[in-house]
């Protein structure tokens, strides 16, 4: 971050922004990698655990809340650049 911000001093600012945004980027990236790989370690250890058919259908779900965020947000990507939140509503 510091060598980013001392190679790129001045400017109109979306310098900063895309160096923010690459490290936020990249922070999401090593959280999400991190507990997955945690997940599937504790998932080889005990599958007994894991594989149930309540928890099963708890993951069905949350794919499926998930997928509808997703396509809902892909429809309104313009209005959510904007800010404008209650066009996107």
């Amino acid at each position: 971050m510091f060598v980013g911000r001392i190679a790129w001093s001045g400017g109109d600012g979306r310098e900063e922004r895309s160096l923010g945004a690459a490290i936020a980027g990249a922070f999401a990236v090593l959280l999400a990698v991190g507990l997955g790989a945690e997940g599937v370690v504790y998932a080889w250890a005990h599958p007994a655990a894991v594989f149930e058919l309540q928890l099963l259908g708890y993951l069905l779900s949350a794919a499926l809340m998930g997928t509808g965020v997703g396509v809902w947000a892909v429809r309104r990507l313009d209005a959510l650049r904007a800010g404008d939140f209650r066009d996107a509503l």
